[in-house]
């Protein structure tokens, strides 16, 4: 992975580290998991992969296995945010927003998931973003101004400043 995001790396890198992350995945496929905590471990894992190679269909497939996998909100929850973002992607902004929504409302409700309020705050910035480029720019205020208010009190600057940013086109009348 780290491969992917190196500068410097040629085709021919990268075409091997993709038919690694290819035989990688045909691995996973035939491996007979014992136990729910195991296969949404592993979920997480190829979810990621796919996610930063960019392979939007295997990253949605991974994120469905994960939702119906997992027993544990929290896992749900990364789910349903998996999906938004992959669905952010893709361009799908309402299907995005549905998911980072069910999302949100897991992190809202139990505090007790890891890193609640910051994933909630995350989700509250995506929901934001999409809908400022959807043109709906009171309900992205209202989800941006939220967001910002969390990453203050958690000491996120470089995301406050990147919320402030999304809030300051809103003020100027100009989408992103």
């Amino acid at each position: 992975l780290a491969l992917f995001n190196e500068p410097n790396a040629t085709d021919g890198q990268l075409i091997m580290a993709q038919a690694k992350m290819d035989q990688a995945y045909s691995a996973f496929e035939q491996l007979t998991v014992q136990g729910a905590a195991v296969r949404v471990r592993y979920l997480r894992l190829l979810f990621n992969l796919a996610y930063a190679l960019q392979d939007k269909g295997r990253a949605i497939e991974h994120a469905i296995d994960l939702a119906l996998y997992s027993e544990q909100e929290g896992n749900q929850a990364f789910a349903y945010g998996a999906l938004g973002r992959t669905y952010a992607v893709r361009s799908e902004h309402g299907l995005a927003i549905s998911y980072f929504h069910k999302a949100l409302a897991i992190y809202n409700k139990d505090l007790e998931v890891e890193n609640a309020l910051l994933n909630a705050a995350n989700c509250y910035m995506s929901i934001g973003a999409l809908q400022l480029e959807k043109a709906d720019a009171e309900n992205a205020r209202v989800n941006l101004v939220q967001a910002q208010k969390i990453y203050l009190e958690h000491g996120r600057p470089t995301d406050v400043k990147e919320v402030q940013a999304l809030i300051d086109t809103i003020k100027k009348g100009v989408a992103p």
